[in-house]
């Protein structure tokens, strides 16, 4: 038979055959054989209730006792979900011979709601203690495990801040100690001593010395150490940095001292008030005093820059018998031949007139291998386009052209030269032919003048379409 009953206030308890029911600390016998009744009480039930008063353990049959709580008179109700203010869930049961506890932990299960304390757990009876394992208080209101991320929590370092809640987990970022911060220290933070620890950095390391003349230091012991006086970035064409006290300052020259002005085309500077006041204006034509004088061309002066360069339109030769080609520019002898090149420039976008002017020539080629060769620079009367045209020549008119009327310059060369940039001034004829020809095209022929061989010899200037230097640099006048 299953007698069912109701203990307490809200507690059910069932009973078998073999068991009594125990309410109230007053032992119920079964209906079936009255057996001797278990100790204890029950637990708390879902309001937690108080133990029963104390009931004896009373040996079963047999005489010996039974283990304290473990008959079903000692189980208690289902724990409940907590509300507001959390009460523990189940109820200990009494242990075999225990004595009163003084207070039921909190058995697994039971957490406390919104960070608010346990209920006080039942009370056993006399001689029991609370029975089944004490649950782990649950968590509280401040931790991460109920919170949103993002939330603001404390991870219980000293040394991070803004703590925040993320995925259950309260973390922080690091905090800045500042307190140490000069050149020669730094800080850091200590988490057991909660606080900020001073920290050198390694002596003879470079720092900024504050208060001092010198801008650089070294650190030694945390202090940066400098030596005091170095004040010469303040210095000057009229001025000297000196130190004043710690800190640097300017000292002018006497006024009529003599200084430079950083131009090479003046002399003659001197100090006023702490200024370099201009000299006289240089008027010599001198190569390497930095200075190129307005009244100077850059065929007197080497330090005078050309103001405007014009690389070749056209390139190409003229071989004896009136054979034209136009790329390639070998001038001499070749095979019982002979050879005459020819540079055209466009100058219809110059507007200036020319003072001087230069005739830059790469050599590509030269052979032999040996000797000298005296080339002749031309000027040539044939009309630019008929030069340029392929068109052949059976007088040799324009072969001729390009070796004789003026000429404009002179140049002598070896096969030690191959490779290098010739650079010939044109002369005065040239300069004239230059201005003559402005808005217009200017060409010049090339011939060997002087040979060291009876066979093939000659200097080639560019083979075919390949780029090469042939330059016209002038100097223009203002």
């Amino acid at each position: 038979m299953r007698v069912l009953r109701r203990c307490g206030l809200a507690g059910l308890v069932l009973s078998s055959m073999a068991m009594a029911q125990s309410c109230g600390g007053r032992t119920l016998p079964n209906d079936d054989d009255g057996t001797l009744p278990w100790g204890g009480g029950s637990g708390g039930g879902d309001a937690g209730g108080t133990s029963g008063a104390g009931g004896k353990t009373t040996p079963t049959k047999g005489g010996a006792p039974t283990k304290g709580g473990a008959g079903p008179g000692g189980k208690t109700g289902q724990g409940g979900a907590p509300t507001k203010g959390g009460w523990t869930g189940s109820g200990g049961v009494p242990s075999k011979g225990g004595t009163t506890g003084s207070g039921g932990t909190i058995s697994k299960g039971g957490w406390t709601g919104n960070g608010g304390a346990p209920s006080k757990g039942g009370t056993t009876g006399s001689g029991g203690t609370i029975g089944g394992e004490g649950g782990a208080g649950g968590f509280g209101g401040d931790d991460c495990f109920s919170l949103p991320n993002g939330a603001a929590c404390d991870d219980g370092d000293y040394c991070t801040v803004i703590d925040y809640c993320s995925f259950g987990t309260c973390v922080g970022t690091e905090s800045p100690c500042t307190q140490y911060s000069d050149s020669c220290t730094y800080s850091v933070c200590d988490s057991a001593a909660r606080k900020c620890l001073k920290q050198v950095v390694p002596d003879g390391s470079e720092c900024k010395a504050a208060g001092l003349c010198s801008s650089i230091g070294w650190c030694s012991s945390g202090t940066c150490v400098s030596m005091i006086g170095d004040c010469s970035h303040l210095d000057g064409p009229c001025q000297k940095g000196i130190c004043a006290g710690s800190f640097c300052t300017v000292m002018p020259e006497p006024d009529g001292a003599p200084c430079n002005d950083g131009d090479a085309c003046t002399s003659g500077e001197f100090c006023s008030g702490g200024a370099c006041m201009p000299g006289k204006p240089q008027s010599v034509c001198a190569t390497s005093d930095g200075c190129c004088p307005y009244s100077c061309s850059i065929a007197a002066d080497g330090d005078c820059t050309p103001d405007l360069s014009i690389d070749a339109s056209y390139r190409g030769w003229w071989r004896q018998g009136g054979v034209p080609n136009t790329q390639n520019t070998y001038t001499g002898r070749l095979s019982n031949s002979e050879y005459n090149s020819y540079f055209v420039f466009d100058l219809r976008g110059l507007g200036n007139t020319v003072k001087a002017a230069r005739l830059l020539l790469e050599q590509e080629l030269i052979t032999p291998d040996f000797g000298v060769r005296e080339l002749g620079v031309w000027d040539v009367s044939t009309p630019w386009n008929r030069l340029t045209n392929s068109m052949q020549d059976p007088q040799d008119r324009i072969y001729s052209d390009l070796m004789s009327g003026t000429r404009f310059a002179a140049l002598s060369t070896s096969a030690s030269q191959t490779g290098k940039v010739a650079s010939l001034v044109l002369n005065a004829d040239a300069i004239s032919a230059i201005n003559n020809s402005i808005g217009g095209y200017f060409a010049i022929g090339v011939h060997v003048q002087k040979y060291t061989t009876a066979g093939d010899e000659g200097v080639r200037f560019s083979k075919d379409t390949e780029p090469r230097t042939h330059r016209l640099v002038l100097d223009l006048a203002q």
